[in-house]
Formats: C-alpha cells, sequence, structure tokens
C-alpha cells in the first residue's frame, strides 16, 4: 500500500496517516471480525482510496471512532484519531463489513 501511495501527489503525512488507518482497520477486523480479509485500493494522482473488508457484523456502537472508548480491555488504537484521519465511511453489505478511507491531494 506504501508503494501505491507513493505514486500519487499525496504528501508524506498523508500517506502515513492512511497506512497507519487502514493497517488498524486491518487489525481490527483480525481481531474481531470473521477472515477472509481482503484490502483493496485505488489510486489516481490526487487520491487513494482504500477498503477493508471482513466477513464480520461490525461495529454495534453507530458513534464508533467519533467518541473515545472506555472501559474496554483493548490494547489497539481503535477506531479513534488514526482511522479518523483520513476520510472514513463504515457499510454492512452481503459481502462482510467494509470499511472504507480516503486520503485526497487538495491543491
Amino acid at each position: 500500500m506504501l508503494d501505491v501511495a507513493r505514486t500519487t501527489d499525496l504528501g508524506g503525512i498523508e500517506v502515513d496517516d492512511l497506512v497507519c488507518a487502514v493497517s488498524e482497520a486491518v487489525t481490527n477486523g483480525i481481531c474481531h471480525g470473521q477472515p477472509p480479509i481482503r484490502v483493496r485500493l485505488w489510486a489516481a494522482p490526487n487520491r487513494v482510496m482504500a477498503a477493508v473488508t471482513d466477513q464480520g457484523d461490525g461495529p454495534t456502537n453507530p458513534f464508533v471512532g467519533l467518541l473515545p472508548t472506555t472501559g474496554t480491555s483493548s490494547t489497539g488504537l481503535g477506531c479513534g484519531w488514526p482511522t479518523r484521519c483520513p476520510c472514513m465511511t463504515l457499510s454492512r453489505t452481503e459481502d462482510g463489513f467494509t470499511i472504507r478511507f480516503t486520503a485526497v491531494y487538495l491543491t
């Protein structure tokens, strides 16, 4: 993914944020979702889109990623700041649960 993002006009910080967010989504899929976990990437000169899908139901909290988590024993970063840096959408489909990220270079 890093190689794909580096072929775009995105800056280093945007690329690092996107890589961190996708990595955290994959980790959450491994820890809390159901296999298989699929990562898809699309790139254009001024943007990168990534989608991480697992076969689980996804989080039940509609505010996931918007409010800090409390009262958990999780040691991960969660769906908090690292996954909210790039534009993020969550969806449930017949394919499972998908989290999509978009990082855009604005001129």
